[in-house]
């Protein structure tokens, strides 16, 4: 059985902006590293918190260091030590300041 990670950004506020338009809602993407166990490994290294664990799965969230930080962008950044960072698509426009849940499932 292979391992994913589920990466989905949340915006929760409402307030994340396209021009005059909010831009709700959630955005979800799928990885598939190779060795699931350094991936979450390098997600604990990169300051992210657990949040949630059971027999399938395990859930973190990353925490920011400076405010306005994205988030997702800060995980790129702190991914790309362990070359994790490249797994990661480009952020998706409007939601640089979304929540990021990282679900990895076993």
């Amino acid at each position: 059985m292979s391992s994913s990670v589920c990466i989905e950004l949340e915006n929760i506020t409402g307030d994340t902006k396209d021009g005059a338009w909010t831009i709700p809602g959630t955005r979800r993407t799928w990885i598939y590293p190779e060795d699931i166990n350094d991936f979450e490994e390098a997600l604990i290294n990169a300051g992210c918190s657990q949040t949630d664990e059971d027999s399938d799965s395990s859930e973190y969230t990353v925490q920011v260091s400076q405010r306005g930080e994205s988030p997702y962008e800060a995980l790129r950044n702190r991914l790309k030590e362990s070359g994790y960072g490249a797994l990661l698509p480009p952020l998706p426009a409007g939601f640089e300041q979304a929540d990021c849940t990282i679900t990895l499932y076993y």
